[in-house]
């Protein structure tokens, strides 16, 4: 606490691995002893909350990227264009969640998450892996697809031109519907602006 205020700071080191985007935690935290200074013992105590966070996603404000894509029923020549938004969670220091296709999910509760959620792991070139969720019967059935010139599978940093930076995710998979047995192939483009500008 420094000298003439009422606020203080402690730095605090969590190992994050294992826990979930949908659960709250927190950190109890009890004044036990001081030295020079009376302390009321009904203020002695503090919740500390902890969110996670990557370069992609926090769970303190989800971020909502704007989703463009390409949807194609599998056997099919009859590709239908698709935007809406999409909330993206993270999972661990190189993965988020995102929920497969162009469905629209506004709780996402246990059944919905399982069903429809996929995983994205990012390396450090920027190149993507996707895979389910879940690997339970009841799971997301989920297929990355490489070698589309146009969505290989990659996060990069995009400039619009204009001053502005674009976290861009172009994917590429095949999935298996949840609602009609159908297998899709979703081609998309997700894309939120970095708070970085460019000058």
């Amino acid at each position: 606490i420094k000298e003439g205020e009422m606020n203080g700071r402690m730095k605090i080191q969590i190992r994050a691995a294992g826990l979930s985007p949908d659960s709250v935690y927190f950190i109890p935290f009890r004044v036990e002893q001081t030295s020079a200074y009376e302390l009321n013992p009904n203020k002695s105590t503090v919740l500390y909350r902890v969110y996670l966070k990557n370069f992609w996603a926090s769970t303190k404000s989800i971020p909502v990227y704007s989703h463009r894509g390409i949807k194609l029923e599998n056997g099919t020549n009859n590709p239908v264009n698709t935007m809406m938004t999409k909330r993206m969670y993270p999972i661990s220091g190189d993965e988020v969640r995102i929920f497969a296709g162009n469905k629209i999910i506004s709780e996402p509760t246990t059944s919905n998450i399982e069903r429809w959620a996929i995983r994205i792991s990012i390396d450090l070139e920027g190149k993507v892996t996707i895979r389910p969720w879940s690997n339970s019967r009841f799971g997301m059935k989920v297929v990355q697809v490489d070698g589309d010139p146009d969505y290989p599978n990659v996060f990069r940093l995009v400039n619009d031109g204009y001053g502005k930076i674009y976290k861009t995710f172009l994917l590429c998979y095949d999935y298996v519907d949840p609602d009609d047995e159908v297998t899709y192939r979703m081609k998309e483009e997700l894309k939120i602006e970095n708070i970085v500008t460019v000058k």
